[in-house]
């Protein structure tokens, strides 16, 4: 009793939470400024290493679309268009104004969950950033260069458009910001779900009306040659690539390529060598996710809880998860601790955090010898993905019986 007194006290004193709040400041601008004090040592070396492969696809896109290219295969021509712009710009310069507007995403992020999922007082602003230094997915998202914060930061933008936005313009902003995140990678694509099932259509027009003319902008600058080379060259490969095949690719996919076929590590290791085995247990396992997600969309008309769900479908079906990939996960974290404490399930806080340890840790697999069924443990943050659509599933059915 004592401890929950102290911790009520704790969680209602605008004065500690404010100073808690300074402290957390400071700790993220001393970690920033270690992170950009070790970069400096590199100059002109790669660093931001996801940032710099992409930037040197699009600078050099006649060699990395071409039967020249090296071994790392850069994402689709739309995803070089974007960094096109930071071509014009030494990539010191460009690597640092990139991973600037990441921090700014980061921050939105942040806030956005804070908004929409919490009781919004200090403390719980606080308890979110504290999550967010401990969540390994979006540190390393940062540490990398990648995209994911921007992929996140444009469906948590739509789910704030939809909400809150009643403009005439409202659904032209939603498919303009889904087609520029698909343009990027084609996760954001999960949220027309959302307006397929309400039957809403307008925001599907104007996705395929913004997705065209961003097609037609790379055609103009990349030329033709390049899509040809990608969709014939490239994209066939993909289910074959390393990036596939590593242990470090948490998804079904990764999984059945590694158990019935090759590991990029160490050659074959699953049960038994059988690679026609691995699509369609792939798609069999989409197929019963659909069908999953579409019986537990459907009780609710819940759209913060509908997005949350998608999300999490998005994170279970796609076929290229590294750990940075779920960050996409992060909004669902904090949605269902809040629900939970809400709804006073606090037994379910239990298996809430086992996901949060699932998901907010690094677990490297590389120098471990792994072999036959063994490769079920390389998906611990997948795992924890599981674990959030369980209790999604949960909250709803507790929910319908009140």
């Amino acid at each position: 009793m004592r401890i929950n007194l102290f911790l009520k006290n704790l969680y209602e004193n605008n004065k500690i939470q404010i100073i808690i709040f300074f402290l957390l400041i400071i700790l993220c601008c001393i970690k920033l400024n270690k992170s950009y004090s070790h970069l400096k040592k590199f100059e002109d070396k790669m660093f931001f290493e996801d940032f710099y492969l992409q930037y040197d696809a699009s600078k050099n896109y006649k060699i990395y679309f071409s039967a020249a290219a090296p071994d790392f295969r850069p994402y689709p021509p739309t995803t070089s268009l974007f960094y096109k712009i930071f071509t014009y710009l030494s990539y010191r310069k460009a690597a640092l104004i990139f991973q600037t507007i990441n921090l700014l995403f980061a921050g939105f992020i942040i806030i956005t969950c804070f908004y929409l999922f919490t009781m919004r007082k200090i403390a719980d602003l606080n308890f979110t950033i504290i999550l967010g230094m401990l969540f390994f997915p979006l540190n390393e998202s940062i540490y990398l260069g990648q995209l994911n914060l921007l992929i996140l930061s444009s469906i948590l933008l739509s789910l704030l458009i939809e909400l809150y936005f009643n403009s005439q313009y409202k659904y032209c902003l939603i498919g303009f910001i889904i087609a520029l995140g698909v343009s990027l990678k084609i996760f954001p694509l999960v949220i027309l779900a959302y307006y397929l099932l309400k039957k809403k259509f307008t925001p599907i027009i104007y996705f395929l009306f913004f997705s065209i003319l961003i097609v037609l902008a790379t055609l103009l600058i990349f030329g033709y040659e390049v899509f040809d080379f990608y969709f014939k060259n490239i994209m066939p490969h993909t289910a074959n690539s390393w990036v596939i095949l590593s242990i470090e690719n948490q998804s079904l996919l990764g999984l059945y390529s590694r158990i019935f076929g090759n590991t990029f590590q160490r050659g074959f290791t699953g049960i038994i060598y059988y690679p026609k085995l691995i699509k369609p247990l792939y798609f069999l396992s989409i197929l019963i996710f659909i069908i999953w997600t579409w019986k537990i969309i459907n009780k609710s008309n819940d759209t913060i809880y509908k997005f949350m769900i998608l999300i999490t479908f998005g994170l279970l079906v796609f076929g290229l998860n590294w750990a940075h990939t779920f960050v996409l996960a992060f909004p669902i974290i904090i949605y269902i601790f809040y629900e939970l404490i809400k709804n006073k399930n606090y037994l379910y806080l239990i298996i809430w955090a086992a996901a949060f340890l699932l998901l907010s840790h690094y677990f490297d697999f590389r120098n471990t010898a792994i072999y036959g069924l063994q490769h079920l443990l390389t998906l611990p943050n997948y795992t924890g993905a599981v674990i959030l659509m369980i209790i999604l599933n949960f909250i709803k059915i507790r929910n319908n019986l009140k």
